[in-house]
Parts: C-alpha cells; structure tokens; sequence
C-alpha cells in the first residue's frame, strides 16, 4: 500500500487513520480492514513532498517500512552542472554518465525531466539486510 502527501493538502491522513483504527478498543482484529491497516502501518511505502518557499525546489522523500527509501529533489535546469560537479567532488568519480555511488551503497541520479523544464536529482538507498 502507498500513501503520498504534498505540503498543506486538505486530504486525510491515511496513516493516522489507520493508527486510530489499531489503537480502539472495538475494532476487529480479523476484519479484512484492520488487517490491510496493519499491514499499511508496518511495511507501508509513504511518500512526502515539500516545496521550498524560498528555492521554490521541490524535495520529496520516500519512506519504506519506517526506513528513508528515496530523496527527490527537482532544482532548475541551469544549476545541472554545478549539482554534478558538486557530486563528483562529494562522491568521487561517476560509475557511468550522471551516476554516482554514495554512502551505504547509495545509489544517485541526475535526470532531465522530459519537459526539460527543471533538472531532478534522484537519491536511492538500498536496504541492508540484518
């Protein structure tokens, strides 16, 4: 199950739903409802997405079973080669062209959305196995 939000949105929270559902007193634990929250709650993917009043840039971040996933970040289109040259002095040479390998086996990407309007930066975090 997936939730996403955007800044100010009059939209209900799913995930306090769910929380509030699992938390009463007379709620069904074998409902299909309860279930699907339960699931939600613990192993749900949520996204979230800020929009910098001051940058106007837009950062989304993307959780996973309570882990950050991803981070998103859309910047304008003339600041690309600054941001990778900016990751190549952070993270070191690019294993192929606009890709770079960071920490904890981090996986980032440059791209060029296809209205090539504004640039995106695409940070990726693999999960470690305990």
């Amino acid at each position: 199950m997936m939730w996403a939000m955007t800044e100010n949105t009059m939209q209900s929270d799913p995930l306090k739903e769910c929380q509030d559902l699992l938390h009463s007193s007379s709620a069904n634990s074998s409902s299909e409802t309860y279930i699907s929250c339960q699931d939600f709650v613990f192993k749900g993917t949520y996204k979230i997405t800020v929009d910098d009043w001051k940058t106007h840039e837009e950062k989304s971040y993307v959780f996973s079973s309570w882990k950050l996933a991803a981070m998103v970040f859309d910047y304008p289109l003339e600041d690309q080669a600054a941001v990778s040259a900016k990751l190549t002095r952070t993270f070191g040479p690019t294993i192929s062209e606009n890709e770079w390998s960071g920490p904890d086996r981090a996986s980032i990407h440059l791209y060029q959305p296809a209205d090539k309007k504004k640039a995106r930066l695409v940070v990726m975090f693999r999960r470690v196995e305990k």
